[in-house]
């Protein structure tokens, strides 16, 4: 008899159609048809259920993440999976869907799987109740180092399986098109979390101090423009700020890219760099958590977390040799292809589930 999912599903505001974890799960109910069920997290309560949605808040909170919204989504599932009682519950945002479910585990008629997609670091500093993880029978983390420290917590439920993109809808630009491209050199930044804005701030005063017909755009929402630094880059008429952009406009924001520039302290799956693979963009980047996951030596340089002048060096190398930045773009591009598509990542799901539900 085929198994049944239900799905605890959420697609943030600030991200498009194609963009997300959210794709994971068409793809795997696209592989595997049946009887399965979602619940999606809606910013909306029902008239007078405020109160009762907050207390149930506060019972499941562990993560800063876990809010109003998500407790409501939570329960919902919960009643779910009493009344239709499926094999399985995917939990695809431990951070902000967790919490009830695992208060009252023992009264779950299903498995319980999460995806987690803040680093360790996160974890130390702003969980406040990692037992909560302890809850789940398989744990899916997006980096192999970042997966280890989860094994300590939950041993022998931790499993690997890499962040996905979309290559059909993020690509690059196809021989008509050439021609509507940008010649000038332009970096794309995009994001706000985890990123390390000092060094991405260092790096442009450097690379503009040097060749100041390199351009900068930068995608950065305006509420998370606050730091002075924004108000220092926006001097340097070379830079560019960007926001609220529809998937097409995001499109050809990357397409029009030279290369992607991602100053970060830390992340695991990181949609900007996947989708920045997927339209052909060389990568210029941080040694740190799971980015040497999903890069390799032929299309990306990988420098120590605040080194400016590495950064702004290879910059201007990438810039400066338009055969080779070509050459790493279309590596970029094969990788995202052959090793970050959604039917793998759907597969290696798959396969999870079928372990757990075996036991």
């Amino acid at each position: 008899m085929t198994s049944r999912f239900l799905f605890l599903r959420e697609h943030f505001r600030w991200m498009g159609r194609h963009s997300g974890y959210d794709p994971l799960c068409d793809e795997v109910l696209r592989m595997r048809p049946g009887d399965h069920r979602s619940v999606f997290v809606r910013r909306s309560l029902p008239p007078g259920t405020r109160p009762v949605f907050n207390r149930l808040r506060r019972r499941g909170q562990g993560s800063p993440f876990y809010n109003i919204y998500g407790a409501r989504a939570e329960a919902e599932a919960f009643l779910r999976a009493r009344i239709s009682k499926p094999d399985l519950v995917h939990v695809t945002y431990v951070e902000n869907q967790l919490g009830l479910l695992a208060r009252y585990r023992d009264h779950l008629p299903a498995r319980l799987v999460g995806t987690v997609h803040q680093p360790p670091g996160w974890y130390r500093l702003r969980h406040k109740n990692l037992g909560q993880l302890k809850a789940l029978d398989a744990l899916i983390v997006m980096g192999r180092a970042e997966a280890r420290w989860f094994e300590a917590r939950v041993p022998g439920r931790v499993h690997f399986v890499p962040y996905a993109v979309d290559t059909d809808f993020f690509r690059p630009v196809g021989p008509a098109e050439l021609g509507k491209q940008a010649r000038e050199p332009r970096c794309l930044f995009a994001g706000r979390w985890l990123r390390d804005l000092p060094a991405l701030e260092g790096v442009i005063e450097q690379v503009l101090a040097r060749d100041s017909k390199v351009g900068f755009d930068l995608l950065v929402p305006h509420a998370d423009r606050k730091d002075d630094l924004f108000l220092r880059l926006s001097r340097h008429e070379q830079v560019r700020f960007h926001a609220g952009l529809d998937d097409d406009a995001l499109l050809s924001l990357y397409r029009s890219a030279s290369l992607l520039l991602l100053p970060m302290f830390d992340c695991l799956g990181n949609s900007v760099l996947l989708e920045s693979l997927a339209c052909g963009l060389p990568v210029v980047t941080n040694d740190v958590g799971a980015l040497p996951d999903y890069t390799r030596e032929a299309f990306a340089d990988l420098l120590p977390r605040g080194d400016v002048a590495g950064m702004a060096d290879a910059v201007l190398r990438r810039l400066g040799d338009p055969t080779e930045r070509d050459a790493r773009g279309q590596a970029a591009r094969t990788f995202a292809e052959q090793e970050l598509s959604w039917s793998g990542a759907a597969r290696a799901t798959l396969d999870i589930y079928d372990a757990v539900l075996a036991r």
